[in-house]
């Protein structure tokens, strides 16, 4: 459904999604769909480095090894308001 390819550019490391077959919302339950909804409405306006700077403010990357695999359990203390 996505292809999904990595670049690397000056200091930065790229991570290029691209959709390339329409998506089954119905693979989705309601709070899974309303998620989706509510993270698609806060990043609407932010460019690709604007949600780099964002997640890098957040508590699983503050407290994470640098390089490493973030814990899931992180993803209760996202700050989206």
């Amino acid at each position: 459904m996505i292809q999904y390819q990595v670049e690397y550019e000056k200091d930065y490391e790229c991570h290029k999604i691209k959709q390339i077959a329409k998506n089954d919302i119905a693979i989705f339950n309601k709070d899974e769909l309303n998620t989706i909804t509510k993270v698609k409405r806060y990043f609407q306006d932010y460019k690709s480095k604007d949600i780099v700077d964002f997640s890098h403010k957040e508590k699983g990357f503050i407290e994470t090894e640098f390089y490493k695999n973030i814990s899931y359990d992180y993803a209760f203390n996202i700050n989206l308001v």
